[in-house]
């Protein structure tokens, strides 16, 4: 490691930048295992850096499928039931909610629990399953050493 850790700590957040802006996840193959051996020279703010050496394994994980479950945005599910109220009922409650949220500590009052069983069944109802690809996890278990 660094003996500097000023220099050291800038040496990796650059890398780390560096990294995120090129490292594309999808060019690693999924099941791949890459042996590496790395050496890191340099100069940071005019001083010279030691050959730091990182030796390890980069394991690429395959991927999986999982299930996955998503319903409506609330602004969409909001609007349709708005919809079916009147102008003026639909009015009221646009300009009086807000301001019983804000008079609540930002919270909503409690509401009737039929009308919240209604509401929990509604929900669960225009929920939609699906399975979606989940990418394998990338992992690698490294050493370092400053070359001396």
């Amino acid at each position: 490691m660094l003996k500097d850790p000023e220099l050291a700590a800038v040496l990796w957040h650059a890398l780390e930048r560096v990294a995120g802006k090129e490292g594309r996840r999808d060019h690693l193959t999924a099941g791949e295992r890459y042996d590496l051996k790395l050496a890191i020279t340099g100069e940071i703010a005019g001083q010279p850096i030691d050959a730091v050496r990182v030796a390890g394994i980069l394991s690429v994980g395959h991927d999986s499928t999982r299930a996955s479950s998503t319903g409506p945005k609330a602004e969409l599910l909001l609007a349709h039931v708005l919809a079916r109220l009147n102008e003026r009922t639909r009015e009221k409650i646009c300009r009086e909610l807000p301001e019983v949220f804000a008079r609540e500590g930002n919270q909503l009052p409690a509401a009737d629990p039929a009308i919240v069983a209604a509401a929990t069944n509604l929900l669960a109802r225009l929920r939609a399953k699906t399975e979606i690809t989940a990418r394998g996890p990338v992992s690698c278990p490294y050493t370092i050493a400053l070359e001396a």
